[in-house]
């Protein structure tokens, strides 16, 4: 487990790093600003593509084998970014780089749920969580501060280095055993491996398919009213993240409150950092769905909190702090929820799809809210509204998941 949360955390802190630099890199290679933007939704777009094949993949071969993969992957692709010569270099090997993105992440996430103890997967999910929040914060600031101090060749093998790091923290442990299981298996400890570890039903012999299609159409199947929710909210939970990632600042800037836009986001991860395993708890308790249910609440009070800053700047840090609480309550109470569905062979599978309902989100928000803000003529009612709708799809969910617990027992 110490393995797998020492490679997160350098992976966390390197992918985010490289999602900052690159843009500068493109723009100091002659790129344009298009381009620059360009570069890193192709990147997010090629990891949702590679992710349909690295999540069955992982189920199928063991997590160990595909984290590796994608740890170096990033070893590999970080460092030669230093000598593109091209805007179009750059775009290339930051399609390399994501498919370390799709093998990595997923993988790990299933990992830390499989090798958590009998009744403590959510609080081990909710601390890597937590550490991932941190490395999120702590990798662009590492890379600029080397970038500034010696340059962006030097900052991009300091990050190939981390990567190294993250690569031989996980071919250790396959070394040991700790990420090895047999292939097709999955099974968590102490349970059986077809179907025990997880509240899916196991899988029945059929005609012979695509392991990566079978793989999802058996996630799908296994969970068939937990998946389309799962995915629904933690997309909806994208998209409101997705508002405050993009035009917060210039909410800020428009009301006056620049000065502000430095604290308000570090109350977001403030907000996540208590999250995390406080959700976590909450779904080793057996109140997986209703943790996401509050923190999807959550998000949307913040949210029209955000809009109101304005008019009232006591409001702003208490509101940015349940943005980051509810979107981080949200995204790992819904894993939770759909983890504890689906046969143990699945997870990564189960962590690969949430994760792609994430980033398509988080990569409409940009454009889709743009219109909005253009059409509203300004943020505030884009805020106010959006929160309130994401209210009302809280408090709508809890009908349903009240009936899914009366007829399945969670």
């Amino acid at each position: 487990m110490g393995a797998v949360f020492f490679a997160g955390f350098l992976m966390y802190a390197c992918n985010n790093a490289a999602v900052s630099v690159a843009p500068v890199l493109v723009l100091d290679l002659g790129g344009d600003a298009v381009f620059a933007g360009a570069q890193g939704t192709a990147y997010v777009l090629a990891a949702i593509l590679m992710r349909f094949w690295f999540g069955p993949l992982a189920d199928r071969v063991g997590e160990g084998p595909v984290m590796a993969a994608g740890a170096l992957a990033f070893a590999v692709a970080i460092p030669l970014l230093a000598v593109c010569e091209s805007p179009w270099q750059v775009l290339g090997l930051r399609i390399a780089q994501a498919a370390g993105l799709a093998a990595f992440f997923p993988s790990a996430t299933a990992a830390v749920m499989r090798l958590a103890p009998t009744g403590r997967a959510g609080a081990c999910l909710g601390w890597y969580r937590t550490l991932s929040s941190v490395a999120l914060a702590a990798g662009p600031a590492l890379a600029f501060a080397v970038a500034a101090a010696a340059g962006t060749g030097p900052c991009l093998a300091v990050l190939g280095v981390c990567s190294a790091a993250a690569l031989a923290a996980v071919l250790a442990a396959c070394a040991r055993g700790a990420l090895s299981r047999t292939p097709g298996t999955g099974a968590l400890p102490g349970t059986e491996a077809s179907g025990a570890a997880g509240s899916g039903p196991a899988e029945p012999e059929g005609p012979k398919e695509s392991k990566g299609r079978s793989a999802l159409r058996r996630a799908l199947r296994c969970a068939p009213r937990a998946a389309p929710a799962v995915l629904a909210g933690s997309f909806l939970a994208a998209l409101c993240y997705g508002l405050q990632a993009n035009f917060l600042g210039a909410h800020l800037e428009a009301a006056g409150m620049a000065s502000e836009a430095s604290l308000a986001f570090a109350a977001v991860g403030a907000g996540g950092v208590v999250a995390n395993p406080v959700a976590g708890r909450v779904g080793d308790a057996g109140r997986k769905g209703a943790a996401a249910l509050v923190g999807l609440g959550l998000l949307g009070l913040g949210t029209m909190g955000l809009g109101a800053s304005p008019q009232c700047a006591q409001a702003l840090l208490p509101s940015c702090a349940l943005v980051g609480a509810g979107y981080f309550a949200t995204v790992t109470s819904a894993l939770l929820v759909l983890a504890d569905r689906m046969p143990a062979d699945a997870r990564s599978t189960a962590a690969s799809l949430q994760q792609n309902a994430i980033d398509a989100g988080m990569c409409l928000a940009g454009g889709g809210f743009g219109v909005l803000v253009s059409y509203a003529g300004g943020s505030e009612p884009v805020f106010v509204g959006w929160g309130a709708l994401v209210c009302a799809c809280a408090a709508a969910g809890w009908p349903a998941f009240a009936w899914l617990r009366r007829t399945h027992g969670r």
